[in-house]
């Protein structure tokens, strides 16, 4: 019908309203004596003007079950925010459209340098599991940070082990002569005891 295909959204969505509250009586009465189009419709388009709500509410619903829910969140790739949108709350898919933001410039960062992507929260909390995706999206501004890692560097963000006698547990077979500098690891050189330190160090997050 012309005449409702002509009113704007906010007259259809009062229209709507005054259909779905009132009896059929009721609003025949409200079209043809109270609503400010009164002088513009006559009795005869009453049949036509449900026709056209009930097509227009199915199509709306139509529109609704088809369109696939669309989370929002903020990812911040090298101090640069961007905007993503999921399909569904789940690690998968963050980390999908998250390398989707990605330039062809941070993918040549990541093969020159050997590195590896890592997502955390704004609390540097480490985002791993979908139960982590769902808890930052109680938030207002849901908003994840890129940090890059490298393969040959395990990082812990925000935790720190501690282990006594770490070298003992690697070295204390080793059999070389004595050295004063470690006493209560008598067969172990020097040049050993740094690479073992290293390796605690750098590969296993450890303080020593």
């Amino acid at each position: 019908m012309e005449w409702w295909n002509e009113r704007e959204q906010k007259d259809k969505t009062e229209i709507i309203q005054k259909c779905k509250i009132m009896s059929n009586e009721q609003f025949e009465v409200w079209l043809l004596n109270e609503c400010k189009w009164k002088n513009e419709i006559t009795k005869d388009d009453i049949t036509s003007i449900r026709f056209s709500i009930d097509s227009y509410l199915k199509f709306i619903k139509t529109n609704l079950e088809n369109k696939e829910e669309e989370w929002t969140a903020c990812v911040i790739i090298d101090e640069i925010k961007k905007v993503i949108k999921m399909k569904e709350l789940s690690f998968e898919e963050l980390l999908r459209q998250t390398y989707h933001c990605l330039e062809s410039k941070a993918f040549q960062k990541i093969n020159n340098e050997n590195l590896k992507l890592q997502l955390v929260d704004m609390r540097n909390n480490i985002i791993e599991s979908d139960e982590d995706v769902m808890k930052e999206f109680e938030s207002n501004e849901p908003t994840f940070k890129i940090i890059w890692i490298s393969f040959q560097q395990s990082i812990i963000l925000g935790k720190t082990k501690t282990i006594k006698n770490a070298l003992v547990i690697l070295i204390a077979i080793s059999e070389y002569n004595d050295n004063d500098k470690w006493k209560n690891l008598k067969n172990v050189k020097e040049k050993d005891s740094k690479n073992f330190k290293q390796l605690f160090e750098l590969e296993l997050n450890y303080e020593m």
